[in-house]
């Protein structure tokens, strides 16, 4: 289950997302819908780990995801617009991606450069 309760993150002034709750049972498909802008890639990122939120609490399972590696397996978010390493290829983005979590983006660029 995922539970949001009382979720706001905010970038200088706006309020990408604002005092969000809601909760979504086991074995349930949701979709959000909006306008540009509205807030849901920010909320996308939020439950899975990428962004801090400034207000509120996400659960995924019952953990907190921000600083769970555990919780952030159970969330997969993909992007509209990914980023890839330019020399990456398929080995680099199966394999070493995920390790990417945890080391600078310029470590992973030269590992990606150099098994990639």
């Amino acid at each position: 289950m995922i539970r949001i309760e009382h979720l706001t993150k905010r970038f200088d002034t706006v309020d990408a997302v604002k005092d969000v709750s809601l909760e979504i049972p086991e074995g349930i498909m949701y979709g959000l819908l909006g306008t540009n802008g509205a807030g849901k890639s920010t909320l996308l990122r939020l439950i899975a780990g990428i962004l801090q939120a400034d207000e509120g609490r996400i659960e995924i399972e019952g953990d907190s995801c921000y600083d769970n590696p555990k919780c952030k397996s159970c969330f997969f978010y993909l992007p509209d617009t990914p980023y890839y390493f330019p020399n990456g290829s398929i080995f680099c983005f199966f394999i070493i991606f995920p390790f990417l979590q945890s080391v600078s983006v310029d470590i992973g660029f030269l590992l990606c450069v150099y098994w990639g």
